[in-house]
């Protein structure tokens, strides 16, 4: 189960795959009313410690085909697999107007999570013949009120395993209603579609707050509040992870730009105006750190990392630490090239 998120990112950009033939002035059309689907589908979350929301139209348009030059773990692989997948299954994406995903982190891993999704239409029926045919599991289960559907992919143990066992990477999702669906493991999917059928208490508050204060026009916005689990983990490491312990949360943005560079601005919310001086000084010694630690390898993946570090800028702010990182198209086609 350690790769089902994977799968959840698999369903949800299959979801967004036509929105490259978005018809003109559609995603205007679409935005009058998107900060209240936001709103509308962050309620169905349950308490996770990440919170996201997606401009899927400019995911599909400006983030995929980078995710298609990115060799690592597979993801080339994985956004072509998707182009194939959507032909077959016959999903219409391009009415997608609002999408919010939530994780749940246990150490430094995501462990379980959902992408919740409005304006698009799935036909169970479609999506069973197109991974039937590529030999993948789907399975239909019965639930009060609903059904969930199981999609799963089944392969067989690592080279030189023993045990000859089969190993599943699978995915959930559910259909809530007209034009609204969920994707991601079990146990979130099932609490996403009891909310949708009984609106239960309102959950993430501190996340959906610092949503707010996130600029809104990002390809990616995000707010994380640390699980207790990583805090107690840092909180072991020395003074400044201490330090990183001790943040609030974290707020920001990830985007692209026309020209296909990139940048992600972050916040980290401490307790004072001190303590974010000394999170800041803090942090700069911690990339002159690893700058020093890179600049002997001759790498070339390494000096690109150099690169990256050369151009992260850190501030204090009030009680906030900014934290923004300009990736330029020159350095991301870079990247691509050696992988």
């Amino acid at each position: 189960m350690r790769r089902y998120m994977n799968w959840a990112l698999v369903l949800s950009l299959v979801l967004i795959a036509g929105g490259a033939n978005r018809p003109e002035g559609s995603e205007r059309r679409a935005a009058a009313g998107a900060t209240s689907s936001v709103e509308d589908l962050m309620a169905l979350l349950p308490a996770l410690d990440m919170v996201a929301v997606i401009d899927m139209p400019r995911a599909m348009r400006e983030l995929l085909p980078r995710l298609k030059t990115i060799d690592i773990g597979g993801i080339s692989k994985l956004a072509k697999e998707i182009e194939e997948f959507t032909r077959m299954a016959g999903i219409d994406a391009t009415k997608i107007n609002a999408a919010v995903a939530g994780v749940k982190i246990e150490g430094l891993s995501a462990k379980g999570g959902a992408l919740v999704m409005e304006g698009i239409d799935i036909d169970p029926k479609r999506v069973e013949t197109a991974v039937t045919a590529e030999h993948w599991e789907f399975q239909k289960i019965d639930q009060p009120g609903s059904f969930l559907y199981r999609v799963a992919r089944i392969k067989q143990s690592e080279a030189g395993s023993q045990s000859g066992e089969q190993k599943s990477e699978e995915v959930y999702f559910a259909l809530l209603g007209p034009q609204r669906a969920v994707a991601g493991d079990l146990a979130t999917v099932k609490d996403v579609a009891r909310a949708q059928a009984a609106r239960s208490a309102e959950t993430n508050v501190t996340q959906r707050a610092a949503l707010k204060e996130t600029r809104s026009s990002g390809l990616i916005r995000f707010a994380l509040c640390l699980p207790e689990g990583l805090r107690q983990m840092l909180d072991s490491q020395g003074e400044l992870f201490q330090q990183l312990a001790a943040v609030k949360v974290i707020l920001g943005t990830l985007d692209m730009s026309g020209d296909q560079s990139a940048q992600l601005d972050a916040r980290l919310r401490t307790s004072s105006k001190e303590e974010a001086a000394q999170l800041a000084t803090g942090l700069k010694s911690l990339v002159t750190l690893g700058k020093s630690f890179l600049g002997g390898d001759q790498n070339a993946k390494t000096q690109i990392i150099g690169q990256l570090l050369d151009q992260v800028q850190i501030a204090p702010q009030a009680g906030d630490v900014s934290l923004t990182l300009p990736m330029s198209k020159a350095l991301l086609d870079q990247w691509a090239k050696k992988n």
